[in-house]
């Protein structure tokens, strides 16, 4: 199948094997499976073809592009963060439970001896891309709870977005782990 990412701007096609796809995604296997599917086309204008790219790529190899403790962290956890945003909109339930193991083993790895919490970027991405109770809205707010970095953690907390339900999670993930 053709799936057409991005704006007419920034736009890029893809294609991809459909039983792959279908058997991942049950955005794609509703969108191209039953009577109303007219076209083997899909588009999504509003997604980051970069990002798709990424995801295309895992679904062929099963592999994603953080898997060592060299490079930015953070520029991991956003790839990761926004990736995971993107299985949760495709609903990608296999592929979204394998980016968490990925988030969940870097908010464990070591960078220059210390770990290193996911920036506001990621809590953001994450926060605005799941609904409430999400498995990633839990895991980042215990991280933050276990390991939490201050000057991180204030970055959140004063910046223009409203992070309350960062804040009720991260309470309540403190009080677990008390």
């Amino acid at each position: 199948i053709r799936i057409i990412v991005g704006t007419e701007n920034s736009q890029k096609e893809f294609a991809i094997h459909k039983g792959l796809i279908c058997d991942r995604s049950e955005f794609f296997k509703n969108a191209l499976g039953g009577n109303w599917a007219e076209t083997d086309n899909v588009k999504l204008p509003e997604d980051d073809a970069e990002l798709f790219a990424i995801y295309q790529e895992f679904l062929y190899t099963n592999r994603l592009p953080v898997n060592d403790n060299e490079g930015d962290p953070q520029n991991k956890y956003l790839i990761l963060c926004k990736i995971y945003v993107l299985c949760e909109k495709l609903l990608d339930t296999s592929s979204k439970d394998a980016v968490l193991s990925a988030l969940e083993a870097l908010c464990k790895t070591k960078f220059d001896e210390r770990r290193v919490c996911p920036d506001f970027q990621c809590v953001e991405a994450i926060y605005n891309g799941t609904p409430q109770g999400n498995k990633a809205r839990m895991l980042l707010a215990s991280v933050y709870a276990i390991n939490g970095d201050e000057e991180v953690l204030e970055k959140i907390l004063v910046s223009e977005h409203q992070w309350a339900d960062f804040s009720r999670d991260l309470f309540r993930a403190m009080m677990a782990h008390r």
